[in-house]
C-alpha cells in the first residue's frame, strides 16, 4: 500500500527537490492533532499537487495553504468516512454530495469528475442513486482529494477573489455567498471554517 501511495504521488508530480523528504515535511506542516483530519493529509498532498502541477518551488507556500483549506473543509463537513449528504431531492436538487469534501453530483458532472451510467439521465433518481454509491475511500480517496482540490481552485477561489475565508463561504453557498446579501448559512459555514483553521494554528482568514 505504501509503495502504491508513493507511486501516486510521483504521478501527481511530487518530483520537486527532496522527493519523499518533501512529503514528510508537508505531513508535519499539515498536522492538526485531530486523527480524522490527519488521516486525510497524504490524499490532500496528492490532490493539491496534482491539481496545481507543474508546481514550482515558488508556489509551494500557496499549495500548503490550499492543502490546509481542504483539511479545514473536511473538518467542517465532518464526513470523514465519505458519507452521503444532500440526499433529499426536494431540499437539494443538485445532490447528493459525496466524499469528505461533500462534492455535489451536479458539480461532479459539470467538472468532469463523474458521469452517470450509460442511458441514465443526469438528473434522474437513478443518477442520484448511482452517485451516492460511488466509492470515495481507500485509493479512491486520492482521486476525490484531487477532485476537491480542482473544485476549490476552479469554483471556490475565483468568485472569492482568491480570499481563502470567502472561498469557504462559496464552497457552502455558491458564488452569491460573497455578494452584498450573502446567505447567512454560508456566512456561518465560512466563520466556522476559519475558526477551525485557527484551532489548528493556521491563519487562513
Amino acid at each position: 500500500m505504501r509503495r502504491t501511495v508513493f507511486a501516486l504521488l510521483a504521478v501527481a508530480g511530487v518530483v520537486l527537490a527532496g522527493g519523499a523528504a518533501l512529503v514528510m515535511d508537508l505531513m508535519q506542516l499539515l498536522r492538526t492533532g485531530n486523527p480524522h483530519v490527519d488521516a486525510l493529509r497524504l490524499p490532500v498532498i496528492y490532490g493539491v499537487i496534482r491539481a496545481m502541477r507543474p508546481l514550482s518551488p515558488a508556489e509551494l507556500a500557496r499549495a500548503v495553504d490550499v492543502m490546509r483549506a481542504l483539511l479545514v473543509l473536511a473538518a467542517t463537513e465532518r464526513s470523514f468516512n465519505g458519507g452521503v449528504g444532500d440526499a433529499n431531492p426536494h431540499l437539494a436538487p443538485g445532490g447528493p454530495s459525496i466524499s469528505p469534501w461533500q462534492i455535489e453530483r451536479v458539480n461532479a458532472i459539470k467538472l468532469g469528475f463523474w458521469a452517470p451510467p450509460a442511458g441514465v439521465a443526469p438528473d434522474s433518481l437513478a443518477a442520484r442513486e448511482a452517485y451516492a454509491g460511488v466509492d470515495t475511500q481507500g485509493l479512491e480517496l486520492y482521486e476525490w482529494a484531487w477532485h476537491a482540490a480542482e473544485f476549490f481552485l476552479r469554483e471556490d477561489m475565483p468568485p472569492a477573489g482568491n480570499d481563502m475565508a470567502l472561498a469557504f463561504r462559496v464552497h457552502n453557498g455558491g458564488p452569491h455567498s460573497v455578494g452584498p446579501n450573502p446567505n447567512p448559512a454560508a456566512v456561518d459555514y465560512g466563520n466556522r471554517a476559519v475558526a477551525l483553521a485557527a484551532s489548528f494554528g493556521w491563519d487562513l482568514a
